[in-house]
């Protein structure tokens, strides 16, 4: 499902005068244009599959029941609702393991795909869920910028955890 502007009006306007938590994340595939380059665009496409289904298949284990959208591109966006910081962190932590134990196998090649995450909360001083997402976007392109593969938490980016703790 496509992230489309009148679902981030509903969301901003559920969330932005209620105690209730949200946290977003959002993520792209690192070096996805050199999959297509090197395979062509089909084998793009299944890599763009394979981590939604991984990412899926997280959120459902995890039973955050955070909700997955395609932004576009190889960008996707969570939603986390009644989740802090903490617990985006973990299940990040959970998405990055999976990548790595369910490798992508392709013309008999392992693909090894890695993500970069931006993570923050609405807060009560953002005006529209496009506060939001600009913030959450400048902190995916910290993680990027500081050589991918990591993620970036209100602004402090962060290796991906070895060890890992459930979240709650």
């Amino acid at each position: 499902m496509l992230f489309r502007f009148v679902f981030k009006k509903e969301v901003y306007d559920e969330f932005s005068n209620s105690s209730k938590t949200l946290t977003v994340v959002m993520f792209d595939i690192d070096r996805f244009k050199n999959f297509n380059d090197r395979y062509g665009h089909e084998i793009g496409d299944e890599v763009l599959r394979h981590v939604a289904h991984l990412v899926e298949r997280e959120l459902h284990l995890d039973g955050s029941k955070g909700q997955l959208f395609r932004y576009g591109g190889e960008e996707f966006i969570i939603l986390l609702r009644d989740k802090n910081l903490e617990d985006a962190k973990n299940i990040v932590n959970q998405i990055n393991k999976a990548l790595k134990d369910i490798p992508l196998f392709i013309q008999d090649s392992r693909l090894d795909v890695t993500l970069s995450f931006g993570i923050t909360v609405l807060k009560k001083e953002d005006r529209s869920f496009n506060d939001v997402f600009k913030r959450v976007d400048d902190y995916l392109y910290e993680s990027k910028n500081s050589g991918r593969n990591k993620m970036t938490i209100e602004g402090k980016v962060l290796n991906y955890e070895a060890n890992l703790k459930k979240s709650s």
